[in-house]
Parts: C-alpha cells; sequence; structure tokens
C-alpha cells in the first residue's frame, strides 16, 4: 500500500490562485483516499478558504503569527501522513509530483526531498528567466549546500517529531534555516528531478528589488538565530559573481539580450539586499 502523505499549502489572500493549485493535486497520479490535502490559511480575508472548502480540501487557520513558516506549521499540527508535502498557494505541479517525491525518498533512503521550480514565463519572460537562473536553482542548493525551498519539499513526519517546526518568527529564510538544522541532526536530503512545480515569476522589478532587500533583512535574522547564509562557491564576492555571469551567459534556450538583462537584474538585486542587510543589522 502506498504511503499516506499529507499535501500542506500556506496562504494569505490567495483565492486566485489556491484553485489551481488544488485542480492539479486531484490530477496527481496517485490515490486519492492516500493524500490529504491542507490548505493553511495565514488570515485571509478575500475568500481563500472558501475556494479551498469547495474543491474538498481541509482548511485550518492560523491569525495569530503572520509568517509562511506559522501557516505551515498550523498545516502540519493537523497533518495525518507519515510524509509530508509542502507547495505554495501560485505552483502547479506535474501529475507525477507526488510520486517523484516519494519515489526520491524511498529509492535514496532519506528524510527530505526537493523537487525542480520552474517559471511560467507567460508576458514577464526576463524575470522568469531571472528566477530560474538566479533564485529557483533547487538541485544546486540541494546538492551544493543542503537546503530546499518549501515550494517543493517533502519531509518524512519523524523529522519534525526529532528537530522541531519551522521558525516562525522567520518572514523569509526559515526553510534554510530548518533545512540547515535538519542536515545538522544527521537527517539526508535529497533533490527528486521528476518532482517538477511551476509558478508564475515575480511581478514586477520593483517587487524583485522589494523581495530582495527583505531577504537582506532576513540574513541579519537568520545569522542571529544560529543560521548559516547560502553562497555559490568561491572564495569571494568577486570570484562568486564571475562564475554567476559566466554561467547564466552560457545559459541555452535563454535569447542573448535576456541573458545580458539577468545580469543586470542579478546586480540591482544584490545592492538591494545589501542595502537590506545594511538595515537589518541597525535594528
Amino acid at each position: 500500500m502506498k504511503p499516506l502523505v499529507s499535501v500542506i499549502i500556506p496562504v494569505r489572500n490567495g483565492a486566485a490562485t489556491v484553485g489551481e493549485v488544488l485542480d492539479a493535486l486531484a490530477a496527481q497520479e496517485w490515490p486519492t483516499d492516500r493524500m490529504q490535502v491542507i490548505v493553511a490559511d495565514n488570515g485571509s480575508t478575500d475568500g481563500t478558504g472558501e475556494v479551498a472548502r469547495a474543491r474538498g480540501a481541509t482548511v485550518v487557520v492560523e491569525d495569530q503569527v503572520f509568517s509562511a513558516a506559522a501557516a505551515r506549521n498550523r498545516g502540519i499540527d493537523a497533518a495525518e501522513g507519515d510524509i509530508l508535502l509542502f507547495v505554495d498557494c501560485d505552483c502547479v505541479m506535474e501529475p507525477g509530483w507526488v510520486s517523484a517525491l516519494v519515489a526520491a525518498l524511498e529509492g535514496e533512503n532519506a528524510d527530505l526531498a526537493g523537487g525542480a521550480v520552474r517559471s511560467r514565463l507567460g508576458r514577464r519572460p526576463l524575470l522568469g528567466h531571472y528566477e530560474d537562473l538566479s533564485y529557483a536553482r533547487q538541485e544546486a542548493r540541494i546538492r551544493e549546500h543542503g537546503v530546499s525551498g518549501t515550494g517543493n519539499l517533502a519531509v518524512r513526519r519523524a523529522v519534525f517529531d526529532a528537530v522541531g517546526p519551522f521558525r516562525a518568527d522567520l518572514r523569509q529564510g526559515e526553510d534554510d534555516e530548518f533545512c540547515q538544522r535538519v542536515v545538522a541532526a544527521g537527517f539526508v536530503i535529497a533533490f527528486a528531478p521528476g518532482a517538477v512545480v511551476y509558478r508564475a515569476p515575480v511581478e514586477s522589478v520593483a517587487a524583485l528589488l522589494r523581495r530582495q532587500y527583505r531577504s537582506g533583512r532576513t540574513e541579519v535574522a537568520l545569522l542571529a538565530a544560529g543560521g548559516q547564509l547560502v553562497r555559490a562557491p568561491g572564495s569571494s564576492y568577486l570570484s562568486r559573481k564571475r562564475a554567476y555571469v559566466a554561467r547564466v551567459l552560457r545559459a541555452q534556450g535563454v535569447p542573448w539580450f535576456h541573458r545580458i538583462g539577468v545580469i543586470v537584474l542579478n546586480l540591482a538585486a544584490s545592492v538591494a539586499q545589501w542595502l537590506g542587510r545594511r538595515s537589518g543589522g541597525n535594528r
């Protein structure tokens, strides 16, 4: 018999997108009686809960602490499965997503497994290419640093029993902190190449810069919490940037002018992140 999995989707005011992810879960190549779907509502005011209930999801509410981590933790409390799967409310997964994550756990004898996150380019192809080349590089993060984003992650229940939940006080970076804590405790993380989710890229350059500013502030909080920063290999900032530029310029399937644009965006994002670190360090 296949294991019971619990899929946890943290969301706040996601009525416009949560239906699509729930429809994708309904199309999974996994027995419906072996999959519990939990929408963890983080104080929505747009009818997100009603949309989720109409599609048969279990809805739990976390309206005391407003963070994705707190919502995930509320979902973990309600989960009945031995394997917990996490995905964001703006993601759509391929039909074999659940099967691929479970197979990675079992085939690699792993305790956590993360899959690929790809952008739906749509009307914002430059920002989508930026996300794919700079931000959502799951395989490299897992293999080189032992961390995975929670937009595509499977965790055995026993891991939470051993190390505890996500840090609800972290607004960003809680996934890195959790994975670092888990790996330090001796648990094994694997990459699941067949577990693919697609998400819309950040909606504008301004939103990208705001996100990176928040990321810089979060880095300060992450270090204060005892976590470590995830950095690309290299002995210095300049060597890391040189390696990044070389990788982007070699990218296949990306128009040359978008490759140049990605590099420019990355430089601007780096400045925003640096400003965030300065601001966070001066609190």
